[in-house]
């Protein structure tokens, strides 16, 4: 696959045979269902806006349905979704203003940009990526909106459960309720429950389908003993499938209705803290003790950015684990650039730009975490844009991405001194929701002494 504007665009743009000669085209967008709606467009595809091909998608999904269910989608929820740009590596939630063909088009510079760090030192990975146009969950929409859906907007539910149920399956909303949730998706997807079909077998087999990859692998351990407790009656997928079939038992006795059956779905997942967050990729370092451990050679931990309204928060990619949650009104962090970025910002992709997050601490001391991210950009802009809109409420249709080539916010270089950090803070930080003994930080006193630290914190101080 070449890396011209066409093969990157030509993904979501059809052009048809019989509109060749009037210039006609299909455009695709993708739902959260792995199905898609196919708009017909006459004019030129190119100068369509977000907010033109928005239109289109949600007029069309008002006249179609999901199986034997009518979408009927009220005008009212317009503002629960937004067009979005998306691939493996990156994802863009787009402006009204914004023309997604041309950001399609222009992918490969925005991977360059802002993919991992994996991928834009590949060429060939940069030239695969994929990405595709999405209607999906704006970013910016309070859930509690989503509380009022009435059982005569089914299609509305509808698409927001596809949509969390990818984000549960991917490790994205870490809880401890995923069987439970896996048999609310089995009563949604299958029906009641049946002895005969939805049987342990059965749910061990399918189990990816229902529960995240991760969390089977990390209860799991390595291959080896996996392998042993997979054969044995007392593995984890066997348990775990058995926990299903309880909570599948439970749901079907109470002959729940689909509204209801969905509502309940996405109740547990509103009690998430990242629930309707915005995702970036990053990693941060593991926690080594002493300077002897961070000479060995050892793997960072590679986590999910998650910003929505709450705040902002570190999800585990290595199992479905909330690492840290902060809210607005407790967030303090700095941004670190690499000295050597060329005019337009782009740094080295070897020297990864970092995001410094200041975690409360019982006394006057402050502890900064690193976090290691080349999307640090779209990090700091969606960080901006809610503490904004907290300030000022305003409507929620924005964007915290700059996909036309508007100038992104300036992230100044983080050097260590007697006050190593200038801290944009809303408020004073008294935030619990952290797992410090499976983060790599360092504490400065009140006078900026560094008093105590891990990871690389240690590495440089034994230089």
């Amino acid at each position: 696959m070449g890396s011209s504007a066409e093969n990157k665009s030509h993904l979501a743009v059809k052009r048809t045979t019989s509109g060749q000669q009037n210039g006609e085209s299909k455009l695709s967008v993708c739902l959260m269902n792995e199905s898609s709606v196919s708009l017909c467009v006459s004019e030129k595809v190119e100068t369509m806006t977000a907010k033109d091909i928005f239109e289109r998608v949600y007029n069309q999904l008002s006249n179609e349905s999901i199986g034997s269910n009518s979408l009927s989608f009220d005008m009212k929820y317009k503002k629960l979704f937004a067009l979005w740009v998306t691939s493996p590596y990156l994802e863009l939630q787009l402006q009204q203003k914004h023309r997604p063909v041309a950001v399609l088009a222009n992918w490969d510079h925005y991977i360059t940009k802002n993919g991992p760090i994996e991928v834009v030192t590949d060429p060939e990975l940069v030239k695969a990526d994929e990405p595709s146009l999405s209607f999906q969950r704006n970013v910016f929409c309070d859930k509690s909106f989503e509380v009022e859906i009435k059982a005569t907007d089914i299609g509305v539910l509808y698409l927001l459960y596809f949509e969390a149920k990818l984000n549960v399956l991917d490790g994205r909303y870490p809880c401890d309720k995923f069987e439970k949730l896996a048999a609310f998706q089995a009563a949604i997807d299958l029906g009641q429950y049946d002895e005969n079909i939805h049987t342990v077998n059965f749910f061990r087999q399918n189990l990816k389908q229902y529960i995240p990859c991760n969390y089977l692998n990390a209860n799991d351990g390595n291959r080896l003993n996996a392998l042993v407790r997979t054969l044995s009656r007392n593995s984890p997928s066997t348990r775990c499938a058995l926990k299903i079939i309880d909570n599948y038992k439970v749901i079907s006795k109470q002959s729940l209705c689909l509204h209801k059956l969905l509502i309940s779905y996405l109740e547990i997942c509103w009690q998430i803290p990242v629930y309707g967050s915005a995702y970036f990729s990053a990693q941060i370092e593991r926690p080594l003790r002493s300077s002897f451990a961070a000479l060995m050679s050892h793997y960072d931990i590679q986590v999910w950015v998650a910003v929505n309204r709450d705040g902002l928060h570190l999800i585990s990619k290595e199992k479905p684990e909330l690492l840290l949650s902060i809210e607005f009104k407790d967030l303090c962090w700095a941004v670190g650039r690499p000295e050597n970025s060329d005019s337009n910002g782009i740094p080295d992709p070897e020297c990864i730009p970092c995001i410094f997050v200041e975690l409360p601490d019982e006394g006057r001391n402050k502890n900064i975490l690193q976090i290691f991210s080349r999307q640090y950009r779209l990090i700091e802009s969606i960080l901006k844009s809610f503490i904004e809109a907290l300030k000022n409420p305003i409507d929620c249709t924005q964007s915290y991405d700059c996909p036309d080539g508007a100038v992104p916010l300036t992230a100044e270089s983080v050097t260590l001194s007697v006050n190593p950090f200038s801290f944009q803070t809303t408020g004073n930080s008294n935030t619990k929701n952290i797992l410090k003994k499976k983060l790599s930080f360092a504490t400065f006193d009140k006078s900026g002494n560094c008093i105590n630290k891990t990871g690389s914190w240690v590495k440089s101080q034994s230089r």
